[in-house]
C-alpha cells in the first residue's frame, strides 16, 4: 500500500487529492499512485477468482474420484 506518496511534497494543499471536472487528477503523483493501487486490486481480485476456481476444480475432482472408487 502506498502511504508516503505526498509525505514531503511541497505542492501539497487541501483538496489536492481530488479529481477535476474532466476526470483528471489534480495531483499527478497521487493519481499515479491511485492507478497503481487500483491495478494491484484488480490483479489481486483476479488471483482470488483463479484460486477459488482451482479449489472448486480440485473438490469436484476429488468427489468424482471417490464416486468412481465405490
Amino acid at each position: 500500500m502506498i502511504v508516503t506518496v505526498c509525505k514531503e511534497c511541497n505542492e501539497r494543499y487541501v483538496g489536492c487529492h481530488g479529481k477535476r471536472e474532466d476526470g483528471s487528477w489534480r495531483c499527478q503523483r497521487w493519481g499515479e499512485a491511485q492507478e497503481e493501487k487500483a491495478e494491484e486490486r484488480r490483479r489481486t481480485q483476479g488471483e482470488k477468482i483463479q484460486k477459488a476456481l482451482m479449489e472448486r476444480y480440485a473438490r469436484e475432482n476429488r468427489f468424482r474420484f471417490e464416486k468412481r472408487k465405490r
